[in-house]
């Protein structure tokens, strides 16, 4: 159900019509409601095996849902069962639908050890089970006001550091994550974390949540994705082990405004648990073959209060994650428009008979409307990148040098990584290039300053190709 649900959003993610859009609301709530049946059946069989006083049944049932041998894990998860407590008034069920997705959890390497982790720092402490009315499951000290603060690393967080890294990332949230897994401080633990007290764990009473986070493909691209419900109980329990070792993150260093796009991360506790923990969700994610998460507010989803996804939100949301990550989408619609820039100027000052070439006309002809989606630009960009191969293989004597250059630069042209992006706006603008951007808006406006001032150069001999400098030293 979860592959189901995560085609869907690949799809719209790719291709964000009012077609896919539809398809996805029509069936997310639906898949929803098919794995809240799921847990409630296995909450139920939680429920027969805390009541099973025979071992070798309770070792055969965890043998068969780990798949493996449970000697190591079932030790554990029978402690951890023997310590949960309810909060006032809350039902049975809680309990059983958090061992259930505890369970589960322990089926994958990085959940196994987050388990291994939270049992060894448990000691006499409770696990209180509570609800919340709607939203994902929380979970933290059960006295928040009195034992956080003894959660707390000692050490701060140093802005100035973090907005150089942010800068050398170039304002890339993806790669300032990567820089911190190299350049993070170890974290302070604080002495007086032996006083914490019971932790707690709030689970959803109206089972109506479907999250959807929206994470990076290994192709650097933005995609809207969900993930087992087990997983955000994963995450939860992360704030707990870190709590308990003392090393939680602190409350005064929160990312502000200030901190330009590092708001989206929240703070360096949300930092640790979804990027930099060996049992981070990005570790998770690895495991299970699922995007890497961008940051704490890449986040929507179905719950009580949202019972359909918002198509506006959605799309503002793709191109914002997007612009703030590696900015294929963008760089990709980029390379269309400077294509097509280039096809609708004057060609006579560049061919022998004054006459735009026909290969040229072809390729203006196709971008005439410029496609918008992931989809649609990727499939123009491929049309282009043909028609201009065919125009390059048929010889003629009568073509100038400019528009032979021209074929070949777009022939070539590679558009499905940041890097291969990047060469192939180089290629336009600076290792082929004689003409001048149209002075009319808003052709001009897609080309930066460096790469106007290079065309404007190069556009002073008009005669012939003028191949731009690739090093000051050339």
């Amino acid at each position: 159900m979860i592959r189901q649900a995560n085609t869907l959003l690949a799809n719209y993610s790719n291709d964000a019509t009012d077609v896919n859009f539809n398809l996805l609301n029509q069936a997310l709530p639906g898949i929803r409601d098919k794995i809240t049946e799921q847990t409630e059946l296995q909450a139920g069989i939680m429920c027969e095996y805390a009541a099973c006083g025979t071992e070798a049944v309770r070792k055969a049932f965890l043998d068969t849902v780990l798949a493996k041998d449970s000697s190591e894990m079932r030790p554990l998860f029978d402690q951890l069962l023997s310590q949960i407590t309810l909060g006032e008034g809350v039902d049975e069920k809680f309990k059983h639908r958090f061992l259930a997705s505890v369970l589960q959890s322990s089926k994958f390497a990085t959940g196994a050890g987050r388990v291994k982790e939270l049992v060894g720092l448990l000691g006499e402490r409770k696990v209180v089970i509570d609800k919340l009315t709607y939203g994902g499951p929380k979970a933290g000290l059960e006295d928040f006001d009195t034992d956080n603060p003894k959660s707390e690393k000692l050490n701060a967080r140093d802005p100035s550091a973090d907005a150089k890294l942010l800068k050398e990332a170039g304002g890339n949230l993806a790669e300032f994550v990567k820089a911190k897994r190299g350049t993070e401080a170890a974290r302070v633990e604080n002495p007086k974390k032996t006083e914490i007290r019971n932790v707690t764990v709030l689970m959803d009473s109206s089972q109506q949540l479907l999250p959807v986070y929206y994470g990076l493909t290994p192709q650097k691209q933005v995609q809207a994705y969900t993930s087992p419900m087990f997983t955000a109980v994963h995450h939860e329990l992360g704030h707990v082990v870190n709590a308990l070792k003392g090393k939680g993150g602190r409350k005064a260093d929160k990312y502000t405004a200030d901190d330009d796009d590092l708001l989206f991360l929240t703070d360096e506790e949300e930092l640790e648990n979804i990027s930099l923990d060996r049992y981070s969700d990005k570790a998770f994610t690895d495991e299970i073959g699922l995007p890497e998460r961008i940051a704490h507010h890449a986040f929507t989803g179905l719950d009580a209060a949202t019972p359909q996804l918002n198509q506006d939100f959605m799309k503002q949301d793709l191109q914002r994650w997007d612009e703030r990550t590696y900015k294929v989408d963008e760089k990709r619609l980029g390379l269309l428009r400077k294509i097509k820039s280039l096809v609708n100027q004057d060609w006579s000052p560049y061919t022998l008979n004054g006459v735009r070439p026909a290969g040229v006309t072809r390729i203006a002809n196709a971008l005439a409307a410029l496609q918008t989606t992931r989809k649609g630009v990727l499939q123009q960009l491929n049309a282009v990148r043909q028609l201009a191969l065919g125009s390059h293989g048929q010889l003629s004597v009568a073509r100038s040098k400019t528009t032979s250059k021209f074929y070949e630069v777009v022939a070539t042209m590679k558009f499905n990584t940041p890097e291969e992006l990047a060469a192939a706006h180089d290629a336009l603008a600076i290792a082929w290039s004689p003409m001048s951007p149209a002075k009319e808006a808003p052709k001009l406006s897609h080309w930066t300053p460096e790469e106007a001032r290079r065309v404007e150069i190069s556009s002073k001999d008009k005669s012939k190709l003028t191949e731009f400098p690739r090093s000051p030293a050339d």
